[in-house]
């Protein structure tokens, strides 16, 4: 588990999961849709060349996945703490949801949104510690 500096450094973390899943995504469909398929390529083509960038792919993708799961895991530590902690920093983290659309989703005004996200983020922090 990764221990962090501040809690804002954790957000920053968590944050990045937005952009390892739009990469996650442009990995998964190029490796799924270009296999390398040799037939298709001219004779003095470098088949080198094609399996060494589909095989850094697939290790990137790998690590991806890896550093997706790690930020999961930070979030559901709060699960059994507070199910409204837990569904605010999921919503806003792993399903790239505003503070208005959970607040709606969950039926708390946006004042008491914004206050839930606030102790959300501190007791991940100490959860975290």
């Amino acid at each position: 588990m990764i221990k962090f500096k501040g809690e804002k450094e954790m957000i920053a973390f968590l944050r990045s999961y937005r952009n390892s899943y739009y990469e996650w995504i442009a990995l998964k469909d190029s490796i799924n849709v270009k296999s390398p398929m040799f037939f298709d390529f001219p004779s003095n083509f470098d088949y080198s060349d094609k399996v060494s960038i589909y095989n850094r792919d697939i290790v990137r993708k790998e690590e991806l996945e890896t550093q997706m799961r790690e930020i999961s895991d930070i979030i559901e530590l709060l699960r059994d703490v507070n199910q409204d902690y837990y569904r605010t920093l999921y919503f806003k983290f792993i399903k790239f949801k505003t503070l208005e659309e959970i607040a709606c989703m969950i039926h708390v005004s946006d004042r008491t949104m914004y206050r839930m996200y606030k102790k959300a983020k501190k007791k991940l922090f100490q959860l975290n510690a």
